[in-house]
């Protein structure tokens, strides 16, 4: 992003003073009014409540601050994402982020914001074009949508479904949040061939992937999920496949109850607040997660669009994160001393990102990892 734009940023923060860069639901009907108003970017997220969905808002509120924008927040719960976006339109948000969405929703989504002149861009998912081919057609001839910020969730679902096969496990369920969401059907793909490949090479010790189960975004659909899972089955391996952590939580409880904790080992797609206890106590053997630096580079993106009222007839950006992996007590440690403590960027580490362009975010994108969050921490000292 321009230099200049970062100057502009940083002085509307100064005058802006004590007022906070993030703000839930509708927007009141007295303000404070200041000398400049603040651009309005939106942000449609699955949960501001549970571990991941707060971790994204405590990144994306700091990074607002630094650029002087200010977020409205809709929690959708994955259920009507194209209203929520309707009402960030309606609250004069100029850009917004949509965390997350499944497919099917993104053509009414997209057509919503061409109409309004308001740029869009995912976050945790992805528009494929050979699967997609009519949406993703959309969103290329879209002027407004700018692309996405997401993991490469094939592998990430093979890595997971190596987890357990590696501890093993052999009889595999796995609890998806619903069926048609985009990361969803990417992870399934990655444990199948995950389980292809294992019995491929180890053809006297075969693994079956067990019928998958839904759970949404809430605690009692991760428990209800796992019981179907368990009593349908001689399930002995169990893979949370997403939520936000809370269908996690919730499955842990069931096999807790049912006196199941020992017979079925679990791996999670989600980091919840005490994963190193979990670990530590072996009710989980690892997880893949710390991703929620997503939403920080789809802001910047954003905040880059409005400032230049850039095309993006055309253009659909793709920005790919790594994943972090833990699967010890001691990897767990690591990653928290990184990213739990304190966020992973500062705020002169965000003010840089806000100068590069295009290019230079996806680099720095990749980079994400807890070495290179290491590296820049010892740097500071």
């Amino acid at each position: 992003m321009k230099k200049a734009f970062i100057s502009i940023c940083m002085i509307m923060v100064l005058l802006t003073g004590l007022l906070t860069g993030c703000r839930s639901g509708s927007v009141p009907d007295e303000e404070v009014v200041t000398d400049i108003e603040r651009t309005r970017i939106g942000v449609s997220l699955w949960s501001s409540d549970d571990v991941m969905g707060s971790r994204c808002k405590d990144i994306l509120c700091e990074t607002a601050d630094v650029m002087g924008v200010e977020l409205v927040f809709e929690d959708n719960g994955l259920n009507d994402v194209p209203g929520s976006v309707d009402r960030l339109i309606d609250q004069g948000c100029r850009g917004i982020i949509v965390c997350s969405s499944a497919v099917d929703e993104m053509s009414d989504i997209i057509k919503k914001c061409d109409e309004s002149g308001v740029y869009v861009i995912q976050v945790f998912r992805r528009i494929d074009m050979d699967e997609s081919g009519e949406t993703y057609a959309a969103a290329k001839a879209s002027r407004c949508y700018i692309g996405a910020v997401h993991e490469d969730e094939v592998e990430n679902g093979r890595n997971v479904m190596d987890m357990l096969l590696e501890a093993g496990a052999r009889n595999i369920g796995v609890i998806g949040t619903k069926a048609d969401d985009g990361a969803w059907l990417d992870r399934y793909e990655g444990f199948k061939s995950s389980i292809d490949t294992w019995n491929d090479t180890n053809k006297g010790d075969p693994a079956v992937l067990l019928e998958p189960r839904f759970g949404g975004v809430k605690h009692d659909g991760g428990s209800q999920a796992a019981a179907a899972i368990i009593e349908a089955s001689e399930a002995d391996g169990l893979i949370c496949a997403g939520g936000g952590g809370e269908p996690l939580i919730g499955a842990l409880s069931y096999l807790e109850i049912e006196d199941r904790r020992a017979e079925v080992k679990v791996a999670a797609m989600d980091f919840v607040d005490d994963l190193g206890d979990r670990i530590k106590r072996e009710e989980i053997i690892g997880a893949s997660g710390g991703s929620y630096c997503d939403p920080m580079f789809a802001l910047i993106l954003v905040g880059h669009a409005i400032e230049s009222e850039e095309d993006f007839s055309d253009v659909v950006e793709d920005l790919t994160l790594p994943y972090i992996y833990v699967n010890s007590y001691n990897e767990f440690e690591e990653y928290s001393e990184y990213f739990d403590s304190e966020l992973p960027y500062t705020d002169d580490e965000i003010a840089e990102l806000l100068t590069l362009d295009t290019g230079g975010l996806t680099s720095k994108a990749k980079e994400l990892s807890i070495d290179d969050a290491a590296s820049r921490a010892q740097k500071r000292k």
